[in-house]
């Protein structure tokens, strides 16, 4: 799903990188720690989510799968 909206950034204005600040520290668990701690690892997780989002097909997709854009529509049909 991620990965259609980010096909549509042009209306919806939520870039790849958007998309892995808000879901990145809810993917990924880590300990809480104050200071710069904390934040090394928030940005840790938006680093990781922006690159499954935009390396999609390179890191997840396998031959004669049908691409986020089509699976999402068979889903709404």
């Amino acid at each position: 799903l991620l990965v259609v909206v980010t096909e549509n950034e042009a209306d919806n204005k939520m870039s790849a990188v958007s998309l892995a600040i808000l879901f990145g520290p809810n993917v990924f668990r880590y300990e809480l720690s104050s200071g710069i701690g904390g934040l090394k690892d928030m940005d840790s997780s938006k680093d990781v989510m922006h690159l499954f989002i935009s390396e999609y097909d390179r890191l997840f997709a396998e031959e004669g799968d049908l691409s986020p854009k089509e699976f999402w529509e068979s889903c709404r049909k």
